[in-house]
């Protein structure tokens, strides 16, 4: 009963808002508007940027919401079936977390929505500690998060071992990633 009635006050207290950003159906929902405020500029910074490469086709949404997140320590999730984007509303750093997502949507426009099989038979041990060893710990996840965390770190700067893009290319990761980190160094 207790929840029942935190979630009905909780509401009271929450923003909610829809807009459209670079044709993209944006729906915001916080007990901040401050959260907006900070979201807004990095919508409009990455989504164009996102639409010159092809990231964007076949995009539902962008939805900047945690109730639509499962994990508890998650702050994105990307839905294939549905095709949209999830994020906090405050992650530790809204730019990451969302060339992350995107990635993973750009990746299973490539690869398709029931894809693991080829992936995993194209990922082994070795992949798996290459990528926890030169990208991040998460990379060692499973091949979505290799290609997304490798994708991401190269975006915004990070340097990797030429081994580790073949390893990317060999499963499939979004092409753009050269164009996309020009364009954030300018």
């Amino acid at each position: 009963m207790f929840d029942k009635a935190w979630s009905t006050i909780r509401s009271w207290a929450t923003s909610s808002r829809k807009m459209e950003i670079h044709g993209i159906r944006v729906t915001f929902r916080s007990t901040k508007e401050r959260d907006l405020a900070e979201w807004e500029p990095i919508l409009h910074k990455w989504l164009p940027r996102f639409e010159e490469v092809g990231w964007l086709d076949g995009l539902s949404a962008i939805h900047i919401d945690s109730s639509r997140i499962h994990g508890k320590r998650a702050v994105g999730q990307y839905q294939p079936l549905f095709s949209y984007i999830s994020v906090s509303p405050r992650p530790y750093d809204r730019e990451e977390v969302l060339i992350h997502e995107m990635v993973h949507h750009a990746h299973y426009e490539n690869v398709g929505v029931f894809s693991e099989g080829t992936l995993l038979s194209s990922w082994d041990k070795r992949d798996q500690t290459a990528f926890m060893k030169e990208v991040s710990s998460y990379a060692g996840e499973n091949p979505y998060e290799s290609v997304a965390e490798f994708a991401t770190g190269y975006i915004l700067g990070e340097e990797y071992d030429d081994s580790i893009r073949e390893k990317y290319d060999r499963l499939d990761g979004p092409d753009g990633l050269d164009t996309l980190r020009e364009a954030e160094d300018l």
